[in-house]
């Protein structure tokens, strides 16, 4: 009988893992795209945007975080988080946070790569998972 239970409680994780694999992948591919509205749509209207150089709380601050961050950025970001773990589940809302690497990928090729870390906690709408809480950090060397 137990081993029923921690056949579903496997099961559980790994789908957990997988839908904080997908929010992330589709963070990334709006980053990517560098459209602001593509950005902003995956987050609550009220979210937080905790970035490496400052808070932004609304559409509006996170907006303009991303249009000096990643809009008029020359050069590309992607994030290496090979350590996801998921620390807050209910029907409704996950939360993870990750533990890598951020690339830092310039124009003409060079990648320049810094550790990172990062916190999310999204909730699941009518029109798929929103982002209620970022942070991301560059961890100090000390």
């Amino acid at each position: 009988q137990n081993a029923g239970v921690t056949t579903i409680h496997l099961r559980a994780m790994r789908d957990d893992d997988d839908t904080a694999r997908t929010i992330l992948a589709t963070l990334q591919a709006a980053v990517d795209s560098r459209d602001l509205d593509r950005m902003t749509g995956l987050f609550t209207p009220d979210g937080v945007l905790v970035g490496t150089r400052r808070y932004n709380l609304g559409s509006t601050a996170m907006r303009a975080y991303l249009q000096e961050e990643v809009v008029a950025r020359e050069e590309s970001l992607f994030w290496d988080l090979p350590e996801l773990d998921v620390f807050l589940r209910s029907q409704e809302v996950i939360g993870f946070s990750g533990v890598g690497e951020i690339a830092v990928t310039s124009p003409a090729g060079g990648e320049r790569r810094f550790p990172f870390r990062l916190t999310i906690v999204a909730s699941e709408t009518a029109d798929g998972w929103k982002i209620r809480h970022f942070h991301g950090s560059l961890p100090s060397a000390d």
